[in-house]
């Protein structure tokens, strides 16, 4: 989770509610496939 640190907390959780509001499953392939 180092790569992490560059993104500001703020938008990540914000990016976090809205992909497990919209589509969980899909928002954590997407998130695993950023790495």
């Amino acid at each position: 989770m180092s790569q992490v640190l560059y993104v500001p907390r703020r938008l990540l959780e914000e990016t976090r509610t809205h992909l497990q509001k919209e589509a969980p499953r899909e928002g954590v392939g997407l998130w695993a496939g950023r790495r």
